[in-house]
């Protein structure tokens, strides 16, 4: 039986992964900057908030998409790359992975080789006027585009939240997978990057007033200390953090729950 991976394990492979993930964007000259949870353990904790399991990143479009095309799986540092697009791949943001883990999450399909990851967002232009009307029509397709992908369950004892997400997800799979790709593609590409004066990252789970940006905060990087890893950041971090978090970021607020949230990760044989 394989062995369940603790919090540390979980958080240590992950900053390994990160690891790889840094070398990559470095030798091909690619922009990305930590961010949210990961930027909040970063700049308050020097890596990991005590109590997480993830790693998120984001890139501008152009440096996103070159990622796609230029990554092939490296067996020497046991990582995988998920993109958007890929047959099963459930949901519509790319993940680095290590394929030395294994990864089940309760309410999702990922593929058999999907394990312990760093989550790696576009960040994508958005209009000068109403930005959020566009970002919740992104929302609205994304929704339906996961809840596809949701597992069935029996109805018994389901709360009124599930019930409702099973509603969607049977919504969601009277349209064919790719017609949401193809729609959320089209339309998170409607403003380019490199031309656009806000820019956001359109699949955020955080208030949209949050996630629109004048792109000159996010000109520039600086570079924080997480863990062992050097990695690059925002050029000023702490207005972003303070408009994510709230004026009391740098207070850590322990969750109830501190065990590994985002599924049963396992080493693999």
């Amino acid at each position: 039986m394989a062995e369940t991976m603790t919090l540390e394990e979980v958080q240590s492979e992950a900053e390994r992964v990160l690891g790889v993930f840094d070398e990559f964007c470095r030798t091909h000259e690619l922009r990305y900057f930590v961010a949210y949870g990961t930027l909040l353990g970063a700049v308050r904790h020097q890596g990991h908030i005590p109590w997480d399991d993830d790693i998120d990143v984001v890139m501008p479009r152009p440096d996103y998409d070159r990622m796609i095309e230029l990554f092939r799986a490296d067996e020497g540092q046991q990582v995988k790359l998920f993109a958007p697009g890929e047959d099963g791949w459930p949901i519509h943001f790319a993940k680095m992975v290590s394929t030395r883990t294994s990864m089940v999450e309760e309410s999702v399909h990922f593929p058999p080789d999907y394990g312990v990851f760093v989550d790696i967002f576009p960040l994508d232009g958005v209009p000068q006027s109403n930005p959020q009307l566009h970002m919740r029509y992104i929302d609205a397709l994304h929704r339906l585009f996961q809840a596809s992908y949701h597992q069935k369950v029996p109805s018994a004892g389901l709360s009124l939240h599930d019930r409702l997400r099973q509603i969607i997800g049977a919504i969601g799979r009277i349209v064919p997978r790719a017609t949401y790709l193809k729609l959320m593609d089209r339309a998170m590409r409607k403003y380019p990057y490199e031309t656009a004066d806000r820019v956001a990252m359109l699949l955020s789970y955080l208030p949209f007033s949050t996630e629109v940006f004048a792109k000159q905060e996010l000109e520039g990087e600086s570079e924080v200390q997480f863990g062992a890893l050097r990695v690059k950041a925002f050029a000023r971090p702490e207005p972003i953090l303070e408009r994510n978090y709230g004026s009391d970021w740098r207070t850590p607020i322990k969750r109830q729950n501190i065990s590994v949230s985002h599924g049963t990760a396992t080493w693999r044989s």
